[in-house]
């Protein structure tokens, strides 16, 4: 092993270990720059001035848009109580035994109606809360259901989703957002099921461990605030409305092809029409929204500047190199070459920008579809990017009250394992299918 492929090695280690202390994501991944750069032999400054910028400046042009559009419907889904308005109706349709399922549902639901992951965090944690309390479910299993469903099937598995992760390669290989259609539903449901499945597995052994729900202190304030009558109420309408607004989303981007940002826009229009009462402060309101979007494309854009300069190296030709010229399936060295590099990243929105621009060509010399390409790379985003110094891992465990050592191992089983599980039979299907 080279030192070129050591140093990117020791990067991601860096990376991941300061993303774990905590440490601003931006000193972060600039460090960990520094320690790949160092030992592929290349100057620093220049490398960091120049490739790291390049990479950190042309992923916010390319996707300021989008962000900020869907941080601003996000955003007036929040204040509207649209989004826990949805969340709550699946739940209530439940019995306590089967609630979690629904909440599990239901976010899943939001995050493919365009919502972002980070305003599902906020929205339906309260839910979670009182429904993990009512089937008196172990506390520790909270932030890995909130996430199963807008950190994977509901992003990149199912077509037709408005996420960032599907939306790149349709711009990079001019398919739809629908593109490797057959092979997403397959997938998504096997993802679907497997997750499900680990979740029960989990629940039956607390119960017969007898361990039951206990609280941290973030999720006694909020039990506390739902005594009070603060989070229990669910309107019908506020649902159907918010929904409604969601499925136009859906066919705008997907049966009509119009523009991503004109669509959120459009959306944000109307939830403005359907919620003008329930929207206070509407100006500060809308800045806020957009400003909202600025640490994540900042993030965002500070990891796909290290990936920038891990993609410059000696040691990551290499690397991609052997990835795909490994004997047997094409799709196999795809999915894992995609999922490698969103992990070095610790984002698959960043991540996959990468391997569209150095590796798409190559699978598409090899005669695959663009389709499938499309949708194996769009899958394989959501695997490894889930790892300890993921921002919205992070923020997901923040959110929850947890550290990362006590909450982070079903984040891992359920946005890690289980989506590569679901990438496997996205391969399968797709050779069965052709």
């Amino acid at each position: 092993m080279s030192l070129g492929v050591i140093g990117i090695i020791l990067g991601l280690l860096v990376l991941v270990g300061l993303a774990y202390l905590r440490v601003n994501i931006l000193v972060a991944s600039a460090a960990s720059a520094v320690v790949v750069l160092l030992c592929n032999g290349l100057p620093l400054w220049e490398s960091i001035s120049t490739n790291y910028m390049a990479g950190f400046a042309a992923y916010t042009q390319s996707y300021f848009l989008i962000f900020a559009s869907c941080a601003l419907f996000g955003k007036l889904m929040e204040k509207c109580g649209a989004a826990k308005a949805v969340a709550g109706l699946i739940c209530k349709a439940c019995s306590e035994k089967y609630s979690v399922y629904a909440c599990i549902i239901a976010t899943g639901l939001l995050c493919y109606g365009g919502v972002s992951v980070f305003v599902i965090v906020f929205a339906v944690f309260p839910i979670f809360v009182e429904c993990f309390r009512r089937a008196n479910l172990p506390s520790r299993l909270l932030p890995g259901a909130i996430a199963f469903g807008p950190f994977t099937w509901a992003s990149c598995f199912f077509p037709g989703s408005p996420a960032i992760n599907n939306i790149v390669p349709a711009d990079y290989l001019g398919t739809s957002l629908m593109g490797g259609a057959a092979v997403g539903m397959i997938s998504g449901i096997v993802c679907l099921a497997f997750g499900l499945g680990y979740l029960t597995f989990e629940f039956k052994r607390a119960k017969a461990h007898h361990e039951g729900f206990v609280p941290n202190q973030v999720m006694l304030a909020v039990m506390e605030d739902q005594e009070g009558g603060q989070s229990d109420n669910v309107s019908i309408r506020d649902a159907v409305l918010a929904l409604v607004d969601m499925a136009l989303l859906i066919v705008l981007i997907n049966v009509f092809k119009v523009d991503v940002v004109l669509t959120m826009v459009v959306s944000c229009i109307l939830l403005f029409v359907f919620f003008w009462n329930k929207i206070s402060d509407k100006i500060e309101t809308v800045g806020q929204g957009i400003s909202g979007s600025f640490a994540a494309i900042i993030n965002t854009s500070a990891v796909v500047g290290f990936g920038s300069v891990v993609k410059m190296t000696g040691g990551f030709n290499a690397i991609l190199d052997w990835i795909t010229t490994l004997n047997g399936n094409p799709l196999l060295s795809l999915g894992i070459a995609t999922g490698a590099v969103c992990g070095a990243t610790g984002s698959g929105s960043g991540g996959i920008s990468i391997v569209m621009d150095t590796l798409a060509n190559r699978y598409l010399e090899m005669g695959i579809s663009p389709q499938i390409i499309h949708r194996i790379s769009t899958i394989a985003s959501c695997t490894f990017d889930s790892l300890p110094h993921n921002g919205a891992i992070i923020t997901l465990l923040t959110v929850c009250g947890f550290t990362h050592k006590e909450g982070y191992l079903p984040i891992f089983m359920l946005t890690v394992v289980t989506p590569f599980v679901g990438m496997l039979s996205a391969i399968a299907a797709a050779g069965i299918l052709g």
